[in-house]
């Protein structure tokens, strides 16, 4: 036993002896003052912790009235700015009143000067009428003499045509008097001949025995004779209006041929803008795609050569649209051509773009609304070139062509009302529009560049394409 009371707390051996004094007041007395003793140590930890935040609280309550009296002082400044305001205003106003009558003294005096100046351009007005009289008197004069002399020049002129026409009509007529002279005196002889031959043929009738005529024989030749001619009258007019149809075509194929050669010149020409633009094999691969041209089906080469723009404000807006790769791209129409470009053509660095048609894809018509032409807009951008159809739907497609608009100098003051219609992007002789809304608040924004600034491929090699 007294082992293990030597084990036991003091707390514990102090409830062991109060258990065996056997007074069970002393046991719940104890648990009393130890509940009061745990419950008075909390109050202290409150206690303690309540200072702690209140020793925070008034940190905080400095810095807010140092706040309070910051804010005081700007509200101070403040109305300093407003009284500061109120007396500029003032002072400009005593300003622009000073102006004011200085410019009212500067306009009286100015007045006095001109009544004066009118004064004095009245008294100088009377001598220069005079004078203006007299020189329309002598222009009148001068007007009715130089009549006369270009009427007479001009009756000395079809006078002289006259006489040299009459004088050509004179050489005439006596060129054919010869020739009648001349045909005359060959009808004679042939006259002379013929009566020869008459007297000849008269005493070989008398000769010969009576013989009746082959009526029959003699018609059928008639008839005969006469579709031949027929047929020759025919002929003839078929030779002269193949030889009309033979004349217009050669007169076609030297236009054609003219044309090919413009067209291989400017052909070359753009070839050349884009080689000194950055594209060094571009002639090289037109060249070898002339040579096997028959090994492939139908291959439009480079974009630039295909597009023909009428009007040259429409190819700056154009060429500040379509990307500088699509200008020396190569479009085929089918993989088999691509492949075989991609292959032949890699070391020259030319894009190739194969175009898939989309037979079910119908395009509605363009048509401007009212709202559109009160803008300014008039047009699009895919509607002002020309191009066969596979070019044009690879431009139309990589480089949004049938959403770009063009407009006029109103459509510049009108801008921030265009986008209203859904239009983004906008051409006008002086700028070029582009709208974009932002992600999360779907505001819009427009950044504006100026049409001159843009880098256009064709200035840098040609003059414009036409």
């Amino acid at each position: 036993m007294l082992c293990e009371f030597a084990k036991l707390a003091p707390v514990q051996l102090l409830e062991e002896t109060e258990k065996a004094i056997g007074d069970p007041q002393l046991l719940i007395q104890h648990h009393a003052l130890v509940e009061k003793s745990r419950k008075l140590k909390n109050i202290e930890v409150a206690v303690k912790m309540n200072g702690e935040t209140l020793d925070q609280e008034k940190a905080l309550n400095s810095e807010l009235e140092k706040d309070v009296e910051r804010v005081c002082q700007g509200e101070e400044l403040l109305s300093k700015v407003e009284c500061m305001k109120r007396k500029l205003q003032l002072l400009k106003y005593d300003m622009k009143k000073a102006e004011y009558m200085e410019a009212k003294e500067l306009e009286k005096d100015a007045k006095i000067k001109l009544d004066e100046a009118i004064k004095t351009l009245k008294d100088l007005k009377e001598p220069i009428e005079k004078q203006k009289q007299e020189k329309s008197l002598l222009d009148s004069k001068c007007k009715k003499v130089t009549n006369l002399l270009q009427d007479n020049a001009k009756q000395r002129m079809e006078l002289q045509e006259k006489e040299n026409h009459l004088g050509l009509q004179l050489e005439g007529k006596y060129s054919e008097m010869e020739d009648l002279k001349r045909q005359e005196e060959f009808c004679q002889q042939r006259i002379l001949k013929a009566k020869e031959e008459l007297a000849a043929a008269e005493i070989e009738l008398q000769n010969l025995p009576n013989y009746d005529s082959p009526r029959d024989v003699l018609e059928r030749l008639g008839s005969q004779i006469t579709e031949l001619q027929i047929s020759a009258n025919q002929k003839r007019i078929q030779k002269s209006e193949k030889e009309k149809l033979l004349n217009q075509r050669t007169m076609a194929l030297r236009q054609c041929l003219d044309r090919l050669k413009d067209i291989e010149s400017t052909k070359y020409k753009l070839l050349q803008a884009l080689r000194n633009s950055g594209s060094a094999g571009i002639i090289d691969a037109y060249q070898w795609l002339q040579q096997h041209k028959n090994e492939l089906k139908e291959v439009y080469v480079p974009v630039l050569l295909e597009v023909n723009v009428p009007d040259e404000v429409y190819a700056d807006y154009l060429e500040g649209q379509v990307p500088y790769y699509i200008w020396k791209s190569f479009i085929t129409q089918g993989p088999i051509d691509r492949d075989f470009l991609v292959r032949n053509l890699k070391s020259f660095d030319v894009p190739i773009l194969n175009y898939v048609r989309d037979e079910h894809h119908l395009k509605d018509p363009f048509q401007v609304s009212e709202k559109m032409h009160e803008l300014g807009i008039y047009t699009r951008l895919d509607q002002v070139f020309d191009a066969p159809d596979a070019v044009k739907e690879v431009l139309i497609s990589q480089c949004g062509l049938d959403r770009s608009y063009i407009g006029s100098k109103e459509t510049d003051k009108k801008a921030d009302d265009v986008a209203k219609l859904n239009i983004f992007y906008f051409w006008t002789p002086e700028n070029y529009y582009r709208w974009s809304s932002s992600r999360y608040g779907g505001h819009l924004s427009a950044s504006v560049e100026s049409v001159q600034m843009l880098e256009k491929l064709i200035s840098r090699g040609v003059g414009k394409r036409n």
